[in-house]
């Protein structure tokens, strides 16, 4: 098996990815100091936590200080960072004050169907349905969705209908059991027969959602890269996301989504406007992103070793 080890590839927030890269560049008898490591952008606790309201930071002592130098030293320490896109590494660099080497890789998603297959040149009738994939979380932004949703009813009454499909989780918020409580506060009974929260679904389930979707939100406070935009933007369900890194170089406003600016009053804009000419949806396309190509391996494995310390 050691033989055939020619590359590993660490998350920034695994812990054991720091005691390996520290080992290399520190043990002079290390197993791994021929080896090539790289650390993929997937999602560094540092950040997520400070999007969050209720950071564990606010509750730990110096192991979580402790924890976030591993992630930072992991970053520095690697021979490169593998990106889902250029903005995210940018995002990175810019938060953590380290210049690293890039390679730029987007992230395989699932195909569920034909591209294109979702028909977007239809006349619309209300309600116009709205799918909003994704755990019910804060760092979703489930909660931003359902209250500018909430105003919407108000202003358009009986022209959209919402349907949450993803399981809830807990919420830091001591005031609600869990996160799918939290946002359910925010919608007036009045209002409750135009949300519906699914929970939980198969791959034919979603693929059978989005089709007979009009629309998909995707009100993310933070990601880096979001597979299931991506799979919704091949079936070709036209598309409302957050102005995040994530979504910044494989999603362009208004050609082939629309982007608000993560606010419930910008999200409240952008719906008001498809619902008063709902033709809005028909101008923007699907532009999927290249297929994932392994090649980058290649280029991973055959970087040059750099000593760091």
């Amino acid at each position: 098996a050691e033989k055939n080890l020619v590359g590993v590839e660490w998350c920034e927030h695994g812990g054991v990815g720091f005691h390996t890269l520290r080992d290399r560049h520190c043990n002079p008898d290390s197993l791994f100091k021929n080896m090539r490591m790289w650390v993929h952008l997937h999602g560094a606790r540092e950040i997520w936590d400070l999007m969050d309201r209720y950071p564990v930071s606010l509750d730990m002592g110096n192991s979580y200080v402790l924890s976030n130098y591993a992630e930072r030293l992991s970053l520095e320490l690697a021979d490169a960072w593998k990106s889902p896109s250029q903005s995210v590494a940018n995002w990175y660099t810019n938060y953590f004050g380290i210049q690293n080497q890039v390679l730029i890789s987007p992230l395989p998603y699932r195909k569920l169907a034909n591209r294109d297959s979702h028909k977007i040149d239809r006349d619309y009738n209300y309600p116009l349905r709205i799918l909003c994939p994704g755990r019910i979380v804060y760092l979703k932004g489930t909660d931003t969705i359902a209250r500018a949703c909430v105003e919407i009813c108000e202003k358009f009454p009986g022209k959209i209908h919402i349907t949450f499909a993803g399981y809830n989780l807990p919420t830091a918020n001591p005031e609600y059991n869990s996160s799918m409580d939290e946002v359910m506060s925010f919608i007036p009974e009045k209002f409750l027969s135009n949300f519906l929260f699914l929970g939980k679904y198969s791959s034919e389930e979603y693929l059978k959602l989005a089709q007979d979707s009009d629309l998909a939100i995707f009100a993310s406070r933070v990601e880096t890269f979001c597979l299931a935009a991506h799979e919704i933007n091949w079936i070709g369900v036209p598309l409302i996301l957050s102005d995040i890194p994530a979504f910044e170089n494989h999603f362009q406003d208004s050609i082939n989504c629309y982007k608000f600016d993560q606010t419930v009053e910008g999200l409240i804009k952008v719906l008001d406007r498809i619902l008063t000419s709902p033709a809005l949806l028909t101008r923007i396309r699907s532009e999927p992103i290249d297929d994932f190509n392994p090649n980058i391996f290649d280029k991973l494995v055959n970087l040059p070793l750099a000593s760091k310390v």
